[in-house]
C-alpha cells in the first residue's frame, strides 16, 4: 500500500467482500432467558425478607429460596455455566438467607410471648 486508504467500492454499488479469516470468531452462545428455579428463589427470598415479621413466613419462604438456588446452582453447572438468571439466584440465596434469620428470630419472639401470655391467661403463673 501507498500509504492511501484501501478503495471500499463505489458508493452505492456492491458491499465489499471482507476476507472471513481476518474477522473475528463468534462467542459463546449467550444464554437464553432466565431459569424458573433462578426466580422463583428470588421471589421467595424477597418475600422471606420483607414478611421475615411474621410467624414461620421468613424462615419457610427463606428456606424454600436457598434450597432453589442450591438447586439451581447444581443444573447451572451442569450446563456448562449457560442457563440464565446466575444473579436473580444469587439475589434469592442473599435475601433468602437474610430472611430466614430475621424470620427466625421473630418466630422465636413470638412464641416467647404465646407462652408466657398463655401461661398467665390460664393461671398457670399465679397457682
Amino acid at each position: 500500500m501507498n500509504g492511501m486508504q484501501p478503495s471500499h467500492g463505489p458508493p452505492g454499488g456492491p458491499a465489499p467482500q471482507t476476507d472471513p479469516y481476518l474477522s473475528p470468531a463468534p462467542g459463546p452462545p449467550r444464554p437464553q432467558g432466565s431459569d424458573g428455579r433462578a426466580v422463583a428463589g428470588m421471589v421467595l427470598g424477597i418475600i422471606a425478607a420483607v414478611l421475615s415479621c411474621l410467624p414461620f413466613v421468613g424462615p419457610v419462604c427463606g428456606t424454600i429460596a436457598i434450597v432453589m438456588y442450591v438447586k439451581f446452582n447444581r443444573a447451572f453447572q451442569e450446563s456448562g455455566d449457560q442457563l440464565g438468571g446466575k444473579g436473580m439466584a444469587v439475589a434469592g440465596l442473599v435475601t433468602g438467607i437474610i430472611g430466614a434469620a430475621f424470620g427466625l428470630l421473630w418466630t422465636i419472639y413470638y412464641l416467647f410471648w404465646v407462652v408466657i401470655f398463655g401461661g398467665a391467661a390460664s393461671g398457670l403463673l399465679w397457682k
